[in-house]
């Protein structure tokens, strides 16, 4: 956070507007469509999951408990911990999982997606610790980000190693999620598919990352965005309500160790994180407006023609 502000105190006031206006509305239209395609093959993902532990539940219905676990994490300072549980709390509530089955499906999507982040990631701290002019401090802090990530992977995979030994005796919430763990686990044809469609998520995330590059002008190549987008994200995991700040702010620092001027590099923040935060913001919370408002309703006139 104060990074960002003091990237907005050193930037020209007037040439961020000007370049910031170079974002015509087609354009941001078009990166909006993006990022709700984004949620789409989200929702189609955590759907799938459900599906395949032999519950049902329908995909409006997953788009709704996925909208509502965005619009927590926005404002809960939990590294994504508040809207996961969220999501555990609606897919008990939509589908017949329980509490071991949603936490099953959440920890197998979760898994996933981190270790395809992961690994993005990993190919981008190199590039970054060799080609970006860092101090010290912010280059040992780049090794440390590999190790974690790295660290991470090895951790999943040992994990899902130990689902598949024997079971000690544990409470029955426990073995439910350990069943259900590997009912997910044994499918290694869904794990396979699920791994490709959070490349192609994680994928999509970079390219509005390079539209928003050539949108604005800047003369970046595709792979050095993608690399700054993922380590940017990676800074947004920060104990802070959806990362704010954190992601605005290491955008901005990467960049401008490219030779981008503070105020593209500032604009390629804002305008990015707009799309992929405060838009998703506005949409969750219309959504689930619209969506208990309905429900609402729908009590209200079933209460009525009781009477």
């Amino acid at each position: 956070m104060a990074l960002t502000a003091a990237l907005l105190w050193w930037a020209d006031p007037r040439e961020l507007l000007t370049v910031v206006s170079r974002v015509n509305l087609a354009s941001l239209l078009g990166l909006c469509m993006l990022q709700l395609a984004t949620i789409a093959l989200i929702s189609r993902q955590w759907q799938l999951l459900v599906l395949a532990t032999g519950n049902r539940i329908g995909y409006l219905t997953m788009v709704s408990i996925i909208l509502a676990g965005s619009f927590t994490e926005t404002i809960t300072p939990a590294v994504k911990a508040g809207g996961e549980a969220t999501k555990v709390v609606l897919l008990q509530k939509n589908s017949q999982l329980g509490l071991s089955g949603a936490l099953a499906v959440t920890a197998a999507q979760k898994a996933l997606s981190m270790v395809a982040f992961a690994l993005l990631t990993l190919f981008s701290l190199p590039w970054a610790i060799r080609v970006i002019p860092v101090d010290p401090a912010l280059r040992s802090g780049l090794l440390w980000a590999q190790g974690v990530m790295l660290g991470f992977i090895i951790l999943t995979g040992l994990f899902f190693v130990l689902l598949r030994l024997p079971q000690l005796p544990a409470p029955r919430w426990i073995a439910g999620f350990r069943q259900s763990m590997a009912l997910l686990t044994g499918n290694w044809q869904l794990m396979a598919g699920q791994f490709f469609l959070a490349v192609a998520i994680w994928t999509l995330f970079a390219l509005k990352a390079v539209l928003v590059v050539w949108v604005l002008g800047m003369e970046i190549s595709m792979a050095a965005t993608a690399a700054v987008t993922y380590l940017s994200y990676l800074a947004g995991m920060a104990p802070l309500p959806g990362g704010l700040g954190a992601f605005e702010g290491a955008a901005a620092l990467l960049l401008t160790g490219l030779s981008v001027t503070p105020e593209n590099a500032l604009a390629f923040a804002l305008v990015l994180r707009f799309v992929t935060f405060w838009f998703v913001f506005l949409v969750s919370g219309l959504w689930l407006l619209f969506r208990w408002g309905f429900a609402y309703r729908l009590n209200e006139t079933a209460a009525v023609s009781k009477e």
